[in-house]
């Protein structure tokens, strides 16, 4: 008899699932996989195959990583792929400014890059651009300039002065380094992307 219950309520359960018209979507691990080996094509390309570093982040805490590619040991040029509905979609990038990092933040869903000096006599300046995805591209969120010399600061988001702990509150939600690797076969095998 309950045998026959745990049938009934089995087939009731996925009768409710198909007349509900919920779709079943590709788990985020395989989502994940098929990104890097579609990345890996695209890293084995010629043009690719000197002075090439390359990063597999994700930058939009979606589950689902991109690819990063940059040349000449700079920001200039850099290409961003994301994988998309079983597709591979090249995305418009931001011209970056030459040197610095790219850090990313799970909790706001977007990432920044951060550059941060050189001093000079009004102390040691920076600036943080935060992007995020937006239709399928990449647009800036946020802006942030400041600078530290001894005792005096300053803090700026999109040109209005914020507290230094907003400021910092903000900065501490960027905890993950894109950390870019020389395009090598070791180094995609380590990134998952041979």
């Amino acid at each position: 008899m309950k045998k026959n219950i745990r049938i009934i309520l089995s087939l009731i359960l996925c009768m409710a699932i198909l007349v509900s018209g919920v779709t079943i979507t590709p788990s985020t691990s395989q989502a994940r996989s098929k990104a890097k080996t579609a990345y890996s094509k695209i890293l084995k390309k010629k043009k690719y195959a000197k002075e090439t570093m390359f990063a597999v982040h994700d930058l939009n805490s979606d589950g689902t990583p991109e690819l990063l590619i940059y040349t000449d040991y700079n920001f200039f040029g850099m290409v961003i792929y994301t994988y998309k509905n079983g597709k591979v979609k090249k995305l418009n990038t931001p011209e970056y400014p030459v040197y610095g990092s790219l850090y990313s933040s799970k909790s706001r869903k977007s990432f920044m890059f951060y550059r941060g000096g050189p001093a000079d006599d009004a102390g040691m300046p920076f600036t943080m651009i935060e992007y995020k995805f937006k239709s399928g591209k990449i647009v800036e969120k946020n802006s942030f300039y400041g600078y530290s010399s001894g005792s005096a600061e300053g803090y700026y988001m999109n040109g209005e002065e914020i507290s230094k702990s907003k400021f910092q509150s903000i900065k501490k939600k960027f905890n993950k380094e894109v950390m870019f690797l020389e395009n090598t076969a070791a180094n995609r095998k380590s990134k998952g992307v041979n």
